[in-house]
């Protein structure tokens, strides 16, 4: 065998290897978007969790995955912090809130919660 023909073999095991990788990173690609919670879906088992633990947690969990921006799900966690008299995480979360989108009925819930 000549070091001619070695060259050809090199060159085929190389491309084998970087289809290899290349196909193993596209897979870690979609199962790390395929893996991503969806922020209505833990919003919605928020809302319909009856462990105050659980229903903080899930609300959390769905602000993150929505990126830190989603009011709705604030607004929740807000009123899930003051039934359970956590006052310092309340007024960290109330304080970020943006008052004008919140409707008047939300603000009036606050209130309520507060003063109990």
């Amino acid at each position: 065998m000549s070091r001619r023909d070695a060259k050809p073999a090199a060159s085929s095991s190389r491309w084998k290897w970087y289809s290899l990788l290349s196909v193993l990173g596209l897979l870690c690609i979609g199962l790390l978007v395929g893996l991503k919670e969806d922020p209505k879906d833990l919003f919605r088992k928020g809302l319909l969790s009856n462990r105050p633990e659980e229903k903080i947690e899930l609300l959390r969990r769905s602000i993150k995955a929505a990126g830190g921006d989603y009011q709705e799900a604030e607004v929740e966690l807000c009123m899930a912090l003051a039934r359970s008299k956590d006052w310092t995480s309340f007024n960290s979360v109330f304080s970020g809130l943006e008052l004008n989108r919140c409707t008047g009925a939300e603000l009036l819930a606050l209130a309520r919660l507060c003063v109990q």
